[in-house]
């Protein structure tokens, strides 16, 4: 029985590195699991700060053209307006 014996013990040996590469897999199958949930997480604070970042961008470009708007605006109603006073100087 000593071959039944050292059968037994290769068997053995042949389940315990199994065991160990099964392990080994599920470890890395943890960790790469846990390394995308992290990238996944930046990934998702990146989108949050773009979209924060184009918010801002239109708002700020909403109010240029406001301001652009009302100048021109202004400009418009100035050139409107009779040169009264300039001309008041030079009459007076």
């Amino acid at each position: 029985m000593p071959a039944a014996a050292a059968a037994e013990k290769v068997a053995d040996k042949a389940n315990e590195a199994a065991t160990k590469v099964a392990d080994t897999i599920d470890d890395v199958k943890l960790n790469v699991a846990e390394k995308a949930e992290a990238v996944a997480e930046k990934a998702k604070h990146a989108v949050e700060d773009a979209t924060d970042t184009a918010a801002k961008v239109a708002t700020d470009a909403k109010t240029a053209v406001k301001n652009i708007a009302a100048s021109l605006h202004k400009d418009e109603a100035a050139k409107d307006q009779p040169a009264t006073d300039e001309a008041g100087k030079h009459e007076a």
